[in-house]
C-alpha cells in the first residue's frame, strides 16, 4: 500500500466506519430476510437503517478528505448517481421480483447485493490530490471536552444554511415521488407499468442532472448551480400542477423529467456541507444527510 492510501487509513476513521456500517447491514438485511414475526422485522429494519445511515456521510467524507474542493462536485455527483441508478433499476426490479419472491426473496436478494458492493471495499483505495491533516487529540478534562464542543458548533455553523436547503429540497423530492405515484394510479387510473415506465425515465432525467450540475458547480461556482437548479426545479413543479390539473400525459412526463434534471443539484449542497475544518466534515455531512 502506498503512502498516500495509508495517510487514509491511518489517519482517518472513515473506511471502518464503512466497513463496520457495511457488515452490520448485511447482518440485520438478512435477518429482516428471514424474520418469523413481525415485531423481528421491525428490529431489523431500524438496524438496517442505521447501519445505511454509517454508509453513505462516511462515503463523501472520504471523498472530501481526498478530492480538492475545486473538483469535489463532479466527484461527489458520480457518488449521487447511485441514488439515482436505485430509482431506475431497485424500484422496478424490486415490484417484479415480489410478483415471484415475495417481499422475503427482495430483501434475500438486496443481502446478496449488497454482499457483492461490499467485495468492492476490499480494493486498494487510489487516492486523488489528498489532502493532508492530523486528528486533533482528544482532551481529558470537562471543561475542555465543552470548549471543543462549543467550537465545533461554531465551525459547523456556516454549513447550517446549507442543511436547511438540503432537507426542503428532499421534502420536495419526497413529496413528488411519493404522492405523485399514488396520484397517477387511484386518481388517474394509470397502470403500474406506466407508473414504473414513468420513473424510470425520472431515474434517467436525475443521473443527467447529478452528472451534470456536478460538473457546473466545479466549473462556475457551487452555490450558483444550486440557484440555477432550484428555479429549474420550481419551474417544472409549476408546469407539473398544471400537467396534473388538465391530465395533460405528455406535459406531465416532460416536466417531471425536467424536474427530476433540475432537483440533482444534491451533489453542491454535499461539497458546500464539507468545507469545514477537516475534524468537522464527517459531523457536517452526517447532519447535513439526517436532514435529508
Amino acid at each position: 500500500m502506498s503512502a498516500r492510501v495509508a495517510i487514509v487509513f491511518g489517519g482517518s476513521r472513515g473506511p471502518v466506519v464503512l466497513y463496520a456500517g457495511t457488515s452490520i447491514f448485511i447482518i440485520f438485511e438478512a435477518i429482516s430476510a428471514w424474520a418469523p414475526s413481525y415485531p423481528i422485522l421491525i428490529v431489523g429494519r431500524a438496524m438496517t437503517g442505521i447501519a445505511a445511515a454509517a454508509i453513505t456521510p462516511t462515503v463523501y467524507t472520504i471523498i472530501a478528505d481526498t478530492i480538492a474542493y475545486r473538483a469535489r462536485g463532479r466527484v461527489m455527483s458520480i457518488a449521487s448517481v447511485g441514488f439515482s441508478v436505485s430509482t431506475i433499476t431497485g424500484v422496478p426490479l424490486g415490484l417484479w421480483l415480489s410478483n415471484y419472491w415475495s417481499w422475503r426473496g427482495v430483501l434475500w436478494a438486496l443481502t446478496a447485493a449488497t454482499v457483492v458492493a461490499a467485495s468492492t471495499l476490499l480494493i486498494p483505495l487510489r487516492v486523488v490530490d489528498l489532502q493532508e491533516w492530523k486528528p486533533r487529540a482528544a482532551s481529558s478534562s470537562v471543561g475542555a471536552r465543552l470548549r471543543e464542543a462549543l467550537n465545533d458548533v461554531r465551525g459547523l455553523a456556516p454549513t447550517w444554511p446549507v442543511t436547511v436547503v438540503s432537507f426542503l429540497a428532499f421534502a420536495g423530492i419526497g413529496l413528488v415521488y411519493t404522492y405523485l405515484a399514488v396520484d397517477l394510479r387511484h386518481r388517474f387510473g394509470w397502470s403500474n407499468g406506466s407508473v414504473i415506465g414513468l420513473f424510470f425515465l425520472y431515474g434517467l432525467a436525475s443521473v443527467a442532472g447529478n452528472l451534470a450540475w456536478g460538473r457546473l458547480g466545479d466549473r462556475s461556482g457551487k452555490e450558483r448551480a444550486v440557484r440555477v437548479g432550484q428555479i429549474t426545479e420550481l419551474a417544472a413543479l409549476i408546469v407539473l400542477a398544471l400537467a396534473l390539473w388538465q391530465d395533460a400525459r405528455v406535459m406531465l412526463v416532460a416536466a417531471l423529467c425536467v424536474f427530476a434534471f433540475g432537483q440533482a443539484y444534491i451533489p453542491n449542497l454535499k461539497a458546500l456541507a464539507s468545507a469545514v475544518a477537516p475534524e468537522l466534515r464527517g459531523r457536517s455531512l452526517a447532519w447535513n444527510n439526517a436532514a435529508m
